[in-house]
């Protein structure tokens, strides 16, 4: 039997990472110091994927002291207006899938749509009318 095991996401401390409080570096050390055992990163207050040096630094820190990087968590958004700003967004998701071989994560999560696709363009549920699918048709060379 598995026994659970304590973890926090970075996210928690989103406000002390924004404004400069702690870094995430700091919250690494927090969570081992308040019995973690995981970590989830969650890039919100600082970037791996614009900074490679960091990205070493925090797997050598979660190395140091024990912890797993068990969870990447991010936004995306594949509701886009046109092809070519949704295959950037692929594009863009790729570079967060290298970042994670660097870090050896083996888990990633994230958004199909953004939370802020306007009002009038929602329907039932608040969910996009229209998730553009001629884009995955793209994708796939097919029209």
């Amino acid at each position: 039997m598995n026994a659970m095991k304590l973890g926090i996401s970075t996210y928690c401390m989103v406000n002390e990472l924004r404004d400069g409080r702690m870094n995430v570096l700091d919250v690494l050390q927090w969570a081992k110091e308040n019995e973690c055992e995981h970590v989830e990163l969650v890039p919100y207050g600082y970037s791996l994927v614009d900074d490679p040096a960091l990205a070493d630094q925090v797997r050598d820190k979660t190395t140091e002291l024990g912890l797993v990087l068990s969870n990447y968590s991010l936004p995306a958004n594949f509701y886009q207006p046109g092809l070519s700003e949704f295959k950037a967004e692929v594009e863009r998701l790729k570079t967060h899938v290298d970042l994670l071989q660097r870090l050896g994560i083996q888990s990633m999560r994230h958004d199909v749509v953004a939370f802020t696709v306007p009002h009038e363009e929602t329907g039932a549920g608040g969910h996009p009318r229209k998730i553009r699918p001629r884009h995955l048709r793209g994708m796939s060379g097919r029209s």
